[in-house]
């Protein structure tokens, strides 16, 4: 995983939710989030794209309907000991998504 401070920066630049693709590992039945953004709505905008590992808990809220945006997604790393939530990130403007998660990589 990267760096937690440049992430969270990343993701404050790229606030424009290009897509959301959730999978399920049919073996493990865990699910995984594949999210999109970018710094406007311009298709050719750069795009920042981010793998979430075994993702629980997730909650959407107002989501779709045009432009959605996460005006300040945070991640923070979680230290209650549970398995499966090593990190949660969270909208902290307008509660829009929220979940935990294992890991992530950024794949763009």
């Amino acid at each position: 995983m990267m760096d937690l401070y440049k992430l969270n920066e990343l993701l404050v630049q790229n606030n424009c939710v290009v897509s959301l693709h959730i999978d399920i590992e049919k073996n493990s039945l865990k699910y995984n989030l594949l999210l999109t953004l970018s710094e406007s709505e311009n298709i050719d905008a750069n795009k920042l794209v981010l793998c979430f590992w075994d993702v629980s808990n997730l909650q959407l809220c107002e989501f779709g309907g045009g432009l959605t945006q996460f005006m300040h997604l945070k991640i923070s790393r979680l230290e209650s000991g549970l398995d499966r939530m090593n990190y949660v990130i969270n909208d902290l403007e307008h509660e829009t998504i929220s979940f935990n998660f294992v890991s992530v990589d950024n794949v763009s």
